[in-house]
């Protein structure tokens, strides 16, 4: 007896191999409402006949997709026919986040809130278009549990996936103070924990006026400045094609050196880590695998439970374990990474990501989520997610393009550049192997953002008076100019490029030429 699997009844299958061969069965998915496409990233599953071959394989393979047989599929669609009848599970609804005076609930976990937050506070603005779903909330809700019991929390994941967003709005929704330090390979320990600096500050030098002295003095030696100051003051005044520009600090140090003017005192300034200790502010430390490990190393103890740090860079003040000044109950530690795959990054050892005690992966949004993105911009709406049994649904918002929202069949255009959004991320290797641009070294990125800019251009040209837009036929025709502008231009292989124009011909947003 054949083995049957319960599938879904509406979703979208793609037919490879010789489905042909078998009668009757494009009308059987259109009977049971399902959709028939074309690109395999638009798919949900892959149906062969028998036994797939290999290149079936590796296609599913590189869209992340199952393959199934098109009988079981089939029969499996029976399955879920004749249990139609049987009551549907009623799930119970709550809001995904609510707030409180003085308290905040995201999901499962309430957290404390400051109702008057400092103006390191990410404003509410930074928000507009945050779209709450199932990878958003999730990471929200691991960063809040990192919050609430005081643990540092590891975000990985590749770009614009959210992850330094979600935390800013954590820390937005809990009115609290955070800094951000983008770390790279030039940074050093000063930077994060504190340097020596002067303490009465350097006086300002009037390179012009230093220039006039030169000039009028240039046959009087003996009332001359030396000729390392000459050629400093000459340098920056002929600077900017002889606009000038201001000297640096250690050109100001250099030239009191040399015309022996008296020094200022130093005094050692701490650094972000240090201030965010005694002020209680959120520190993340973004492309934390950019940076040297002896620099990462250095904070390991703020990483403990609970936190401490000693300033031997300084004067030995004692974060914390008994010491000087208290660890600020507010203060919290977070980091990002993209994937060590990423051109740079390294991988983190695993001590090192040990110390992390909470950590999470944010997958790049699919079609799914990138489909909800678009009818929150457009609509205002929120995404339903369900988690342990539970609908959570954040309050909808204002529509991003109102004018958009009027026009007749704009949610069919929004589905269909979801489908083109997800089938470019796919071939460019988003979850896989790349199907264009092979022969780069670094792959090419599409993203959030990239829609994000897209959704933008469609605002404003849609809204332009000598352009009047009458109905879904005239948008299309904007979102095919912008989709070849911000997706086609950046390639440079006239291949790749064509493959991407037959994405957009797949998902109906271009015309044949």
């Amino acid at each position: 007896m054949m083995e049957t699997e319960t599938v879904e009844s509406s979703g979208t299958v793609t037919l490879r191999g010789r489905w042909k061969d078998k009668p009757g069965v494009v009308e059987r998915l259109e009977e049971a409402g399902i959709t028939i496409v074309k690109s395999a990233s638009s798919a949900d599953v892959f149906l062969v006949e028998g036994t797939p071959a290999q290149y079936i394989v590796n296609q599913a393979r590189r869209a992340n997709k199952e393959v199934l047989d098109i009988e079981v599929y089939l029969a499996g669609l029976s399955v879920l026919e004749n249990a139609q009848a049987a009551p549907m599970v009623d799930f119970p609804r709550r809001s995904a986040i609510e707030v409180g005076d003085g308290w905040v609930r995201i999901l499962d976990i309430t957290l404390a809130r400051n109702n008057d937050p400092g103006p390191l506070c990410p404003p509410a603005s930074r928000f507009a278009s945050f779209t709450f779903d199932s990878p958003t909330l999730l990471a929200a809700r691991t960063i809040a549990l990192g919050v609430r019991y005081g643990l540092p929390v590891l975000l990985e994941g590749e770009t614009a996936t959210a992850k330094t967003s979600a935390i800013r709005w954590v820390a937005h929704l809990t009115g609290n103070q955070l800094t951000r330090i983008n770390l790279n390979g030039q940074t050093d320990t000063s930077e994060l924990v504190g340097r020596y600096v002067p303490s009465g500050g350097l006086p300002e030098i009037d390179i012009w006026a230093y220039k006039a002295f030169i000039e009028e003095n240039a046959d009087d030696s003996g009332v001359n400045l030396s000729p390392e100051t000459e050629a400093l003051i000459l340098k920056a005044c002929a600077a900017n094609e002889g606009r000038g520009r201001p000297l640096t600090q250690v050109e100001v140090q250099q030239i009191m050196a040399n015309e022996t003017l008296q020094q200022p005192q130093w005094g050692f300034l701490e650094g972000a880590v240090p201030r965010a200790l005694r002020e209680g502010h959120w520190v993340i430390l973004d492309e934390v695998n950019l940076a040297e490990a002896q620099v990462l190393e250095r904070l390991n103890p703020v990483l403990e439970n609970p936190p401490t740090m000693v300033l031997t860079e300084g004067h030995g003040t004692r974060f914390g374990g008994g010491g000087g000044v208290p660890v600020h109950g507010d203060f919290r530690m977070f980091a990002t990474m993209n994937p060590a795959s990423y051109a740079g990054r390294t991988a983190l050892s695993p001590a090192y990501r040990d110390r992390w005690r909470l950590s999470s992966f944010l997958t790049s949004p699919g079609e799914r989520e990138m489909h909800q993105m678009l009818r929150r911009l457009v609509f205002g709406e929120q995404p339903e997610v369900i988690w342990r049994g539970v609908v959570y649904q954040a309050d909808a918002g204002e529509s991003l393009y109102p004018e958009l929202k009027e026009v007749e069949g704009i949610d069919e255009l929004l589905r269909k550049l979801s489908v083109f959004h997800a089938s470019v991320c796919a071939a460019a290797g988003s979850g896989g192997s790349a199907s264009i641009g092979r022969t780069r070294r670094e792959r090419y990125t599409f993203t959030r953002r990239t829609m994000l800019a897209a959704m933008d251009l469609l605002g404003r040209l849609t809204t332009e008076p000598e352009k009047p837009v009458t109905g879904a036929a005239d948008v299309a025709t904007i979102i095919e100019d912008i989709l070849e502008a911000l997706y086609v231009s950046r390639l440079q292989d006239q291949a790749d490029q064509q493959s991407v124009r037959t994405a957009m011909r797949a998902a109906g947003l271009a015309q044949e030429r």
